[in-house]
């Protein structure tokens, strides 16, 4: 789990009415078929990082995300995903960029990975 943590994550779930308004905020975020149970297993055990997450550079260091998991009904879940810590400058400027993009490929990874697992599960 040491490389996995090493990933730069800081995961945390709080609740969403805590976030507040802030234009240096970067929001990502999906909706899984999946359970909370199943989506907070693939963020919290090196095996389920390891079934979808890639390693965050080495620039992200001053920067850090939250994770929301919401559970929409007892089968779906939304994650949301907001990156802190960014400046006016150009480098955060194009982390940012690249994070919002990122996110969303990463958010994507998780849900087929979990929707994959579903389709086995059944069979």
């Amino acid at each position: 789990m040491n490389r996995i943590a090493s990933l730069a994550f800081s995961i945390a779930v709080a609740c969403m009415s805590t976030a507040t308004a802030d234009d240096n905020r970067q929001v990502t975020e999906i909706e899984i078929d999946a359970s909370i149970d199943n989506v907070w297993k693939a963020f919290s055990t090196t095996e389920g990082l390891k079934s979808w997450a890639a390693p965050l550079a080495a620039a992200a260091k001053q920067t850090w995300t939250v994770f929301y998991f919401t559970p929409v009904t007892e089968s779906r879940t939304r994650v949301r995903v907001v990156g802190l810590g960014y400046t006016e400058s150009e480098q955060s400027q194009q982390l940012r960029a690249f994070f919002e993009e990122g996110n969303k490929h990463s958010l994507k990874q998780l849900a087929q990975a979990l929707t994959k697992k579903q389709v086995e599960k059944q069979k």
